[in-house]
């Protein structure tokens, strides 16, 4: 797999995915507007996932470190609809993106 650079996305875009790629999921365990929420972040189908990157709506991507291929944070997520990306990461070589909208 070519290495990308680990640049953030931009706002309101997520490139186009190759067919092939790994999409890494997100999940939630979810709290009321204002509370700490979890967020799960995991990937199938591809090598070691060292790190994972997550942007809540278009806040700065923040690094958590992935063990397993899996990976937690606690986010708190405002009222209305957000758009969570999640990009997975095996050292600095970009392994699949995901991005999707939570309503609270």
């Amino acid at each position: 797999m070519p290495t990308v650079p680990s640049v953030p996305v931009p706002t309101g875009t997520v490139p186009p995915a190759d067919p092939a790629e790994p999409l890494p999921g997100i999940g939630f365990y979810l709290a009321a507007p204002g509370e700490a929420s979890t967020l799960l972040m995991s990937i199938s189908g591809t090598a070691e996932v060292t790190t994972y990157g997550y942007r809540i709506g278009d806040a700065e991507e923040i690094l958590v470190p992935a063990i397993d291929n899996f990976a937690t944070a606690e986010v708190v997520l405002p009222a209305g609809t957000t758009t969570i990306t999640v990009r997975a990461f095996n050292g600095d070589i970009l392994l699949g993106v995901a991005s999707t909208d939570y309503t609270l």
